[in-house]
């Protein structure tokens, strides 16, 4: 049995986010193999995060640039140590790897962030995506933060490609984890919210997730106008966690637009609504929300972004042309066979590729299979190249936050 610690930024909030979602899938698919689990995060948790000590989980919170972090690490000793993201590695790798030097260090990446700075920057500039948006400073960190580690838990596997062909990590030390959901709770049609039953168009995504902020903008002002010119009552909640005041004065219910803010039951919302649009213009990683749709059996609209890694096949449900998502989404909306072949087929889709039991058993063999830590990273000397410390900028930045703040003091 594994004696496992977490490093994160933040606490995961499984209803909030799908990265918080994706933590908590994490965390149960390491269960199996743990002895003790322990998650320290630098930030204090909210009203909304998960209780950690209900799973088996010790929690507490750490500092970052504090040598104090050196006696947590001799105290737990563990065996396998998990970062969440590539700056909590940045900021506690090297300590691990000096105190705990015989520890697998696996990143969890969440989405390739650097991925989705370029498109945004490209986005921004009006300009189509190519590598020269994705050489940006992010992207060369992240991936940086990627080499130094033993694994790296990858979402979509389009970015595995990616980090294969474009950035030329070894494929051995990446290792495919996605969005997850428990299939044996999945209803089958007969038992959902039928046609007649559902009312409305919905979108869902939390508002410190810029991707969702430019989604919404880009519906409000670019999409929904077109759905209500075919029809002057038909009705869109926007559903997301953190929804600033600036943001809900969006709200305009004579053109059928309310924001409603924190989604507290995500099977009712989504099986109230007919239709979830999601015209995100920018992203990276796996969309939580798709999945989510197809789990609680919602028909959904969306872009070829939003698509990316989904392994989506699903004729005229993915569109970037403003005005054929409006066509499709009313057609969608109103065409009672098709909004029940999708809804099938979303159904069938979510099982075949995001079932829990499955992938937690292929992650849990993989960190078996690298056990021998001495021969896995010898044979990745880019990894130990590295860890010299004429390359170790984050240790000696931190070292010297370190003895700033004993100046202070």
């Amino acid at each position: 049995m594994k004696n496992i610690l977490i490093i994160a930024l933040v606490w995961p909030e499984p209803n909030s986010s799908a990265a918080g979602a994706h933590l908590l899938s994490l965390i149960k698919s390491l269960q199996p193999i743990a002895g003790k689990i322990s998650f320290g995060c630098t930030s204090q948790p909210s009203d909304r995060s998960i209780d950690l000590n209900d799973i088996n989980v010790e929690a507490f919170t750490i500092k970052v640039n504090d040598p104090e972090f050196d006696n947590v690490l001799a105290k737990l000793n563990p065996d396998l140590v998990i970062f969440d993201r590539y700056v909590a590695e940045e900021q506690f790798g090297w300590r691990v790897a000096l105190n705990c030097p015989k520890a697998m260090r696996i990143l969890n990446t969440e989405d390739l962030h650097g991925l989705r700075a370029a498109r945004e920057l490209a986005l921004k500039k009006n300009e189509a995506f190519d590598l020269g948006h994705y050489f940006n400073d992010v992207a060369k960190r992240e991936v940086a933060s990627i080499l130094r580690s033993d694994m790296s838990l990858i979402i979509s596997e389009f970015e595995l490609n990616w980090l294969k062909t474009v950035c030329h990590v070894p494929e051995t030390m990446l290792v495919y984890f996605p969005l997850l959901i428990n299939t044996e709770a999945i209803e089958t049609s007969g038992n959902l919210p039928s046609f007649d039953d559902r009312k409305g168009y919905m979108f869902i995504g939390n508002f410190r997730h810029q991707p969702n902020v430019d989604a919404i903008e880009f519906l409000i002002r670019d999409i929904w106008p077109g759905i209500r010119e075919h029809d002057n009552e038909a009705e869109l909640y926007i559903f997301g966690a953190y929804m600033p005041k600036q943001k809900s004065s969006l709200q305009d219910e004579d053109a059928g637009i309310y924001m409603k803010g924190f989604a507290e039951n995500l099977e009712s919302t989504f099986q109230s609504a007919k239709i979830c649009l999601a015209p995100l213009r920018y992203g990276a990683g796996l969309k939580g929300k798709l999945i989510d749709a197809m789990f609680y059996g919602t028909p959904f609209i969306t872009t070829s972004i939003g698509a990316e890694g989904l392994r989506l096949d699903f004729p005229k449900q993915v569109v970037d042309d403003p005005a054929d998502f409006i066509r499709y989404s009313v057609k969608l909306y109103y065409d009672r066979e098709l909004w029940n072949e999708s809804l099938a087929r979303g159904l069938k889709h979510v099982k075949q590729h995001f079932e829990f039991e499955g992938h937690a058993k292929r992650l849990v063999d993989r960190i078996l299979e690298i056990s021998d830590l001495t021969n896995h990273r010898q044979n990745h000397f880019l990894s130990a190249v590295l860890w010299h410390q004429s390359l170790q900028s984050t240790r000696y930045l931190s070292k010297w936050i370190e003895e700033k703040n004993k100046n202070k003091k």
